[in-house]
């Protein structure tokens, strides 16, 4: 299995609370996580590895035809076996880009 973006669902939402402590010295609640996923404004993607195990995520916000980056945050330790996950996420971020960016009518990033 090769790593793998997908959009971020509820069921990621203990999994994104735990990165959040982990990488910030402010993390988001996870009363403000489900919020995020439930806007209208945000989209929020998972890096899984694999091995299928969330290894990063990143949230957008698409607001008068601009995105921006609000979050990103990545897991510290990935297995050996995942170690080629980033290589993989860059053509796969190339990848969706397009439609994130047409979905939302973005006119600049």
């Amino acid at each position: 299995m090769e790593p793998v973006i997908r959009k971020m669902t509820t069921q990621d939402l203990e999994w994104m609370e735990e990165a959040e402590r982990r990488c910030f010295s402010e993390p988001w609640s996870l009363r403000l996580l489900e919020e995020m996923l439930d806007g209208q404004l945000d989209e929020a993607w998972i890096l899984e590895t694999e091995t299928g195990e969330p290894a990063a995520y990143a949230n957008f916000r698409f607001l008068s035809g601009e995105g921006e980056l609000m979050r990103i945050a990545v897991q510290q330790t990935v297995h050996p076996v995942d170690r080629g996950a980033g290589e993989h996420a860059g053509e796969q971020r190339a990848e969706h880009a397009p439609h994130a960016v047409n979905a939302n009518h973005v006119q600049g990033v």
